[in-house]
């Protein structure tokens, strides 16, 4: 029997649209390569310049080369500007790096996930009408906070279904993984390689940590949390230990959190969050969620659980924190029983905020 896409978590939708966002077209490998031979070493370099060496019919598969790129890490671009990660030295190099980052990137965790799941073989009309569809579904309900508080002003309030839309899954994603021998098929219908079977095995959902970063335009972390909030849970109990927070991302959290019937957070607030108290407990009285505040002078900690992940992290419960500043977080999907003896002894050390 095929799995139900729609037990698909928001997390991982959220994720694999965070790191397909901006990716357009592809070209193929070899002007990859070239592209990629054209960033010197050093140096940063200007898009502009970049694209003064190619032919103007180039530009936009150039532009996509550069996304897809940027994407899964290879290179470093922002404010125009971009340089490489990790050299590669060889067109094989090239091959070699671009399939051990394809294997974790979440569109294609995703995409190879769903092939396999019906047996091996799908059209681009199947992924279109279970990941397109599912993952506007999932952008419409957290485009608001997407929008104002993680940046990303160009989506849709509707929610869109990109990296799932038909251009994409078409002109990048099959070609992509066609290229390095994942898939193999046309344009419109392929199925999985040996070497593919091998790789969708290990895209299954459950993992013990995942590493998440925010930087400039790549807000991962932003995500990981509001879906924390936003994510229907069985005992509607979350708890965010923050060391400083903003008033615009709670009353945000709130109102997934009240969407996904979430009705119990415990905010436990270091210092700069305390003076905030009073008016975090009106918030949450207006959208009806039972809020506990804790407060301690020593807390420095950030961690965002609810009873499916827990999140580590260096990011604040602020603007800033989710979207602005470059930030690591570690994602588990359980939590480990050190963390929990940690978590009881904030509770028993930290009050009442007065």
């Amino acid at each position: 029997m095929g799995q139900d896409y729609s037990s698909i978590s928001e997390l991982e939708m959220l994720l694999a649209y965070i790191e397909g966002r901006g990716v357009q077209e592809y070209g193929d490998l070899k002007l990859m390569y070239e592209v990629l031979e054209r960033i010197p070493d050093t140096k940063c370099s200007n898009i502009k310049q970049l694209l003064s060496t190619f032919t103007e019919s180039n530009f936009n598969r150039i532009k996509g080369i550069v996304n897809i790129l940027r994407r899964l890490k290879i290179i470093f671009f922002y404010n125009n500007y971009l340089r490489k990660n990790i050299n590669i030295n060889s067109y094989e190099e090239l091959i070699t790096t671009i399939s051990l980052r394809i294997i974790e990137w979440f569109p294609t965790r995703l995409l190879l996930r769903f092939i396999a799941d019906k047996g091996g073989e799908i059209s681009s009309e199947e992924v279109i009408n279970n990941l397109g569809k599912l993952m506007k579904t999932i952008t419409s309900k957290y485009s608001p906070i997407m929008s104002e508080i993680l940046g990303l002003s160009r989506i849709n309030k509707n929610g869109v279904m990109k990296p799932f839309n038909r251009h994409v899954v078409e002109a990048v994603l099959f070609k992509l993984l066609k290229n390095i021998g994942i898939l193999q098929g046309t344009q419109r219908r392929v199925r999985l390689t040996d070497i593919g079977w091998m790789i969708a095995s290990q895209t299954h959902s459950n993992f013990d940590h995942l590493v998440v970063t925010t930087e400039p335009e790549y807000p991962q972390i932003g995500v990981v949390i509001t879906a924390i909030a936003g994510t229907k849970i069985q005992s509607n109990n979350l708890i965010f230990a923050t060391y400083s927070i903003d008033l615009r991302v709670v009353d945000h959290i709130l109102q997934l959190a009240k969407k996904a019937l979430n009705n119990k957070i415990t905010f436990i607030m270091g210092p700069p969050a305390k003076q905030y108290s009073k008016r975090i407990l009106y918030k949450c009285r207006r959208y009806d969620i039972r809020c506990k505040l804790l407060c301690t002078q020593e807390l420095h900690a950030k961690v965002y659980i609810n009873n499916k992940y827990i999140l580590l992290t260096s990011a604040n419960l602020t603007r800033a924190g989710l979207a602005r500043n470059y930030e690591v977080g570690v994602l588990l999907s359980s939590i480990p029983q050190n963390f929990a003896l940690f978590t009881s002894i904030l509770y028993a050390t930290a009050g009442e905020c007065s």
